[in-house]
């Protein structure tokens, strides 16, 4: 082996072990988050006819911890939001407040981590028809981690909940269909 080899070969191996460092080692993470909530539910039922639902901007804040080995983890959450939107063609938006809990299982590389698992919601507030109390179903996420401290990152995160749960009842059935995107900050722990 020459020495102009040796020197790449030495090069790739380091770089190699400074991509796997974050991903070979345990972590505890915590995380707090503020963003916009778009919901748009899913109507159906024989009283849905030319109804049509829009998303209207809502907030969402919160936090998780997670835990990671090798790159594998879970993580646990809770968000409050305020879940707007409007049915067209009649009048005014509908509003309510939900907590949300979710469990999610992640795979971390550097700077990304994805994201899916359960969710469930439990209405705190209700500014309309009336409404089923606890809302269930799957999330998937997409969290950019950005380090700026070697136990602080910023945090940029897309998530997309789709309910089971018919949050209406009656004549029309409304299932949670929503996008999130959050800003963040989340401290290692370990």
């Amino acid at each position: 082996m020459n020495q102009k080899t040796f020197r790449i070969s030495t090069m790739a191996l380091a770089g190699a072990a400074w991509l796997a460092a974050p991903i070979a080692r345990a972590t505890l993470t915590v995380g707090a988050q503020t963003g916009a909530a778009y919901h748009a539910p899913n109507l159906s039922g024989p009283g849905s006819g030319a109804l049509s639902s829009s998303a209207k901007p809502a907030l969402v804040f919160g936090g998780y911890v997670g835990m990671s080995v090798l790159g594998i983890g879970t993580e646990a959450g809770l968000h409050f939001q305020e879940r707007k939107y409007k049915l067209k063609p009649l009048p005014g938006t509908n509003a309510y407040n939900t907590t949300v809990i979710d469990f999610q299982l992640k795979l971390n590389v550097p700077y990304v981590a994805f994201g899916a698992g359960p969710f469930v919601g439990f209405v705190t507030g209700d500014y309309g028809p009336t409404r089923n109390g606890v809302d269930a179903g799957l999330l998937g996420s997409v969290r950019l981690g950005i380090p700026v401290l070697p136990t602080l990152s910023l945090t940029a995160e897309g998530r997309y909940l789709w309910g089971f749960a018919d949050m209406r009842g009656g004549l029309l059935n409304e299932k949670t269909r929503e996008w999130q995107a959050m800003l963040g900050v989340e401290f290692n722990i370990l």
